[in-house]
């Protein structure tokens, strides 16, 4: 192990440095989030489900945990065709494990 980390000294605290710096954003955002409010001007986003498509994906997942599914926003009966559903199968197993929506983002830093 030791012989390991002084090939990889580097790496290691790139990794490290990176790792502990995307764990103290995420931490501020989400203590910011939760004393000052919402990110942004619309109400039914929130750190860390923010705007753009995120909310999108975020449906999906929670398609695949009621239903067993992979249908489409707005339409259970419609089956989606417009994104992959290696992210949203991502976050499905991230919720069922931690039930937490934090941990998603959280999981997304150590990656």
């Amino acid at each position: 192990m030791t012989s390991l980390f002084k090939k990889h000294k580097v790496e290691f605290f790139l990794f490290l440095s990176s790792f502990l710096l995307g764990i103290f954003i995420f931490s501020t955002l989400n203590i910011w989030e939760n004393k000052v409010g919402n990110f942004s001007d619309m109400e039914a986003y929130s750190f860390p489900i923010m705007a753009d498509d995120s909310w999108g994906y975020f449906e999906l997942s929670q398609s695949i945990i009621m239903q067993g599914k992979f249908t489409a926003v707005g339409d259970p009966g419609l089956s989606e065709s417009f994104r992959a559903p290696g992210y949203p199968i991502f976050v499905s197993i991230i919720l069922l494990i931690f039930n937490n929506i934090n941990f998603i983002s959280f999981v997304q830093i150590f990656f």
